[in-house]
């Protein structure tokens, strides 16, 4: 009689343990299966700019990818990438006279895309204070109301040392704040420098 409720009790506990053990797991795939939307964008969009990707996203302290896609409105994606002694980034503009969005394509079937872009090379200093931001924003959490999107909102993605954050509309401060601090380290004063070559002074 003894062993039989000994097996009894066997069996509650494995059952009760099991269940216990689903629900600890649940959100750990539920954060997975999220992540691994949130990098189909992301592909989607580096794709849109023929940049290629890592299939795991994961990229490391030499690389750094920031996009915002914004429909209805200038969609930007920044890469910048430390090889050897040199630190090359390259900037791409996606504007809304020829595209209300980043697969708003003008010719479907060849996927074309007319989009503005330069590349540069930045100094030590400025890849670390760019780091330095970066890791502000990823240190952040993600919002709650992340999920929610807007017809006309936007949508942002950080790359950086085997991290990634993703935000939108909802959430979309710290975001902001790193597009103006990038824009205001250097890209706009490269675009300042876009001149046609006959205006050039020689």
């Amino acid at each position: 009689m003894q062993i039989h409720r000994f097996f009894a009790l066997v069996i509650v506990a494995s059952f009760l343990f099991g269940r216990c053990n689903n629900r600890e797991n649940r959100p750990t795939i539920e954060t997975r299966a999220a992540m691994s939307a949130n990098d189909s964008v992301s592909k989607i969009i580096m794709q849109t700019f023929t940049l290629p990707y890592f299939e795991n996203m994961k990229f490391d302290s030499g690389s750094l990818v920031f996009y915002c896609s914004r429909a209805y409105d200038t969609s930007s994606l920044i890469e910048i990438k430390e090889q050897k002694n040199l630190i090359r980034g390259v900037y791409y503009e996606i504007l809304p006279e020829y595209h209300r969005f980043v697969t708003d394509y003008a010719d479907t079937s060849s996927k074309l895309i007319f989009f503005n872009g330069y590349s540069f090379t930045v100094d030590p200093g400025t890849w670390k204070s760019v780091t330095d931001q970066a890791k502000v924003v990823l240190e952040e959490k993600e919002g709650l109301n992340k999920n929610l999107k807007y017809t006309d909102g936007a949508t942002y993605a950080l790359y950086y040392d085997g991290q990634s954050r993703h935000g939108n509309s909802n959430d979309e401060a710290s975001f902001v704040k790193f597009d103006r601090f990038l824009k205001g380290q250097f890209l706009e004063r490269y675009k300042q420098l876009r001149k046609p070559i006959m205006h050039k002074s020689k």
